[in-house]
């Protein structure tokens, strides 16, 4: 409850900014004083966007945005396919692959939400803590729904009845370069913390796999090793990839994608942790090559000559 009310103090604090503190500084332009304008305005965004910190809570999604980006995959096309009877009331839904920019969970999101099911609406995005930090980025991440990728985060939500989704591969994945013409379909495993906080919480684990993720983007290994040291000491990828123009790399080619969503992973059963964690991931493994397996025939992109690889 404590963290309830932290939500809806900080939803107050936004709106009575928004009203009162905005007018001051645009009435203080208005009377020429744009020092004081910039400082009022700087100040408001601050202290409506960075109080209480909405991504460690359970965020503050705004739905209404979700038909807004809905309009714009119409740019690619996209597809969801998604059995809502196989679905759980709660579960930890993870997306492969983490392509060079998270073009499938930017997807998924609002395909999700705009789905009549309330399951769906209590789902959280996790991102990495640095995109948070950024001014105007945080905003948008936090209106689609996303709030930290912290055990302590994720942890909190599922234990207030929502449900998680998160890229398991993170910044190793995002740098992997994996070019159409390779036979091979490169995933990074998920570290022990993906099942422990599934065990630990009770909520099942349900793969999902973005087709065409990363047909819409090229990737380059150009200081691939000074990227990845820069990754591992600071936890925030940097990929060297474009789409469809090279001067302005996020707007991705006219790829069609396809997010397929599988069943739940079967748990393991009871027994000593570590064991239980193992054999978690051995599951884990085998239900998302029969997800790749199963669809990449039919799915858009380049998937269809290749085999799953863990590296």
């Amino acid at each position: 409850m404590d963290a309830l009310r932290d939500v809806y103090a900080s939803c107050v604090v936004h709106a009575v900014s928004t009203v009162f503190v905005w007018p001051v500084a645009w009435a203080a332009l208005l009377r020429r004083l744009p020092h004081v304008a910039a400082a009022a305005t700087l100040a408001a965004y601050v202290f409506g966007s960075y109080k209480g910190r909405p991504e460690r809570v359970f965020g503050r999604p705004w739905h209404a945005l979700n038909v807004f980006y809905t309009s714009c995959h119409r740019y690619f096309p996209v597809s969801l396919d998604l059995d809502l009877a196989t679905l759980p009331d709660q579960f930890v839904l993870t997306l492969h692959p983490h392509g060079p920019f998270p073009l499938a969970a930017s997807i998924l999101m609002p395909q999700l939400a705009l789905k009549n099911d309330a399951r769906l609406r209590r789902v959280r995005f996790a991102a990495a803590s640095a995109v948070f930090w950024l001014p105007l980025v945080r905003d948008m991440y936090i209106a689609l729904g996303c709030v930290e990728a912290s055990r302590t985060t994720l942890t909190r939500c599922l234990k207030a009845g929502l449900s998680v989704a998160i890229l398991p591969g993170g910044e190793a994945e995002q740098l992997l370069v994996c070019p159409p013409e390779f036979p091979t379909e490169d995933l990074v495993a998920p570290r022990d913390g993906l099942f422990r906080l599934a065990l630990e919480t009770g909520a099942p684990i349900v793969p999902a796999y973005g087709f065409g993720e990363r047909d819409a983007y090229r990737s380059s290994a150009y200081g691939l090793a000074a990227r990845r040291a820069w990754s591992k000491r600071y936890r925030v990828g940097v990929p060297f990839a474009w789409g469809r123009y090279w001067f302005f790399p996020f707007v991705p080619r006219r790829q069609a994608v396809r997010v397929c969503v599988g069943e739940p992973v079967p748990p393991p059963p009871p027994g000593p942790l570590d064991v239980r964690v193992a054999t978690y991931r051995d599951n884990y493994k085998t239900a998302v090559e029969a997800l790749f397996e199963r669809h990449k025939r039919t799915a858009p992109g380049s998937s269809a000559g290749k085999t799953l690889r863990w590296v």
